[in-house]
């Protein structure tokens, strides 16, 4: 039996797993596949049809092992190789989780979809080979999730080539940018001739000289990009992209995750002077009625926005929607903006929501107006001028009981030197129906209370727990002898082992930090997929269509 607060390594060493014992490898349950070609069989004599189907389905490792064999497959091979591109320093192709990372393709011969693997590059070395070598080969989708160590736009050298490669770039529909400081101007030696981009994902240092050159682009269906900074940034953007056939946007006005209360809860009672407001209604100038996925982040709204607001967003076919850091002020006695909204939602199957408001809490009569929640990422920000009912968000969430599948849930109280985290009450807020649950992301304040939940909940597959109880009583970790870079994952594995002694079915534990992962009755250490894990038990931060 393990105990919250005797960690395993405490007083003798970490413990070991047994090194010598080996996954099998074969194509699945039952007797393994045996094949005995016939003589004279080659693969390159089969139909290029046939060649392309099963060359669709290979990673980039077998499909390098097979552009060596021969000329053929070369050239078969080469732009299946170049039609999906992921630059991510965390890469690896040790961990499984990574080939989640598939693309949707129909396939014009068959008229069937099929998934398409991607091309990874992980280190320095292989990101300036590809962007100097690159021979402009067509690329469907550009990914740069990460840079790799010591590469950044600001080198002049990376500069040159990346703009080389935008130079020579052929066939791109999809273009995703999350490493901060893009260049507008990377888009001005795009060449959208022979490139029709319907996905634009970027994060830009704004230059308001170089926006011009969205308005290139007019065939976009996504379109997410930030920080747009001020407000006149974001009338200027607005003006130059077309936006008329968009299914997905985000806009954010910072990447900086203050934890200043500005303005106070006591100043959102109050008229806002300056531009504060016209954010909301710089967007509502245009009209969105192909939305089916909208990110806004870092506003402030007020009761009167929302019929400008309904009037431009087609709001009845949303089906994902985020409102980070989205603050209300209180203008009048009209309804608020959130409930006003709640009554349009129709088909929304995920919600984030992290809205700040004053006088009145909301958000439980916003989701209990909303039917048919899939995943809900919520973050409740309480303050003086209202107060917290703990068994209304219990009854609001238990509306969505049968469908729920993905939830975390956290809470903070407005302090004047910023926000304060407190944990969540098991004991008010009852989470035990939620019987559907897949994941779980929550900050507890008794490890009993929560060890009941999980053990209550079957299908769990993903439990995270952060804050200072998620990992027992804090340690120092004494015994370990040998220091090593999972120092802070021995001191709270034993706290993994709980749950998962309490619930077979979990497949991944996260206390805090540290990630692991179940197999076969023990956790394991896992390093380099939180981005994936993140994706898993929160509302996605980036949409690909």
């Amino acid at each position: 039996m393990y105990q919250f607060n005797s960690p395993i390594g405490y007083s003798k060493k970490p413990l070991v797993y047994d090194g010598r014992k080996k996954e099998g490898v074969g194509s699945g349950d039952g007797d393994a596949v045996v094949w005995n070609p016939a003589k004279n069989v080659s693969l390159d004599k089969l139909p290029v049809e046939i060649l392309s189907m099963i060359i669709h389905y290979l990673d980039q490792f077998d499909s390098l092992k097979l552009m060596m064999t021969n000329r053929i497959m070369y050239a078969l091979v080469k732009p299946k190789l170049y039609e999906n591109i992921i630059i991510d320093s965390n890469y690896s192709e040790f961990n499984k989780e990574f080939r989640s990372y598939k693309f949707q393709h129909q396939h014009q011969m068959t008229n069937t979809t099929i998934k398409l693997t991607a091309t990874f590059i992980k280190s320095s070395y292989n990101f300036k080979r590809f962007l100097s070598a690159y021979d402009g080969t067509a690329v469907r989708r550009l990914q740069c999730i990460s840079f790799p160590d010591s590469v950044t736009v600001l080198d002049g050298d990376v500069n040159d080539l990346i703009v080389r490669l935008f130079e020579k770039l052929r066939g791109l529909h999809e273009l995703v940018w999350v490493p901060a400081n893009f260049k507008m101007d990377f888009l001005r030696h795009l060449d959208l001739n022979s490139n029709t981009v319907i996905s634009l994902v970027v994060n830009i240092r704004f230059n308001r000289q170089n926006l011009q050159v969205l308005s290139r682009f007019r065939h976009l269906v996504n379109f997410q990009l930030g920080p747009y900074t001020s407000t006149d940034n974001l009338r200027q953007l607005v003006q130059f992209v077309d936006m008329s056939k968009l299914r997905i946007l985000k806009l954010w006005k910072s990447d900086t995750q203050s934890n200043i209360c500005d303005p106070s809860a006591a100043r959102l009672l109050d008229y806002p002077h300056g531009h504060e407001l016209e954010d909301v209604n710089i967007l509502s100038t245009k009209q969105f009625k192909c939305l089916t996925k909208l990110c806004l982040k870092e506003m402030f709204v007020c009761e009167g926005d929302f019929a400008s607001f309904a009037s431009s967003v087609s709001t009845s076919g949303l089906t994902k929607l985020e409102f980070k850091r989205i603050t209300e002020y209180k203008t009048g006695h009209a309804d608020s903006f959130l409930l006003r909204l709640s009554r349009e939602l129709q088909s929304i199957t995920e919600l984030m929501l992290d809205y700040r408001e004053s006088h009145k809490d909301n958000i439980p009569e916003f989701l209990r107006n909303i039917n048919h929640l899939h995943k809900l990422d919520l973050v409740v920000r309480n303050n003086d001028t209202k107060t917290f009912d703990a068994k209304q968000y219990s009854r609001s969430l238990q509306v969505h009981a049968d469908t729920l599948a993905h939830l975390s849930l956290e809470i903070y109280h407005e302090k004047s030197l910023g926000f304060q985290p407190v944990a969540v009450d098991l004991q008010k807020v009852d989470l035990s129906h939620a019987t559907k649950l897949e994941s779980l992301r929550i900050n507890s304040t008794d490890e009993i209370d929560s060890v009941r939940l999980v053990a209550q909940l079957p299908r769990l597959r993903y439990l995270n727990l952060f804050g200072m109880k998620a990992g027992g009583s804090p340690n120092l970790g004494l015994g370990m002898i040998h220091p090593t870079v999972f120092d802070e994952w021995f001191k709270v594995q034993h706290v993994a082992l709980i749950y998962l002694e309490n619930n077979g079915s979990l497949e991944y534990v996260k206390i805090n930090s540290c990630l692991f992962e179940c197999r076969d009755g023990e956790v394991v250490p896992r390093e380099g997929i939180d981005n994936w894990f993140n994706e898993v038990v929160r509302v996605a931060a980036i949409d690909y269509d």
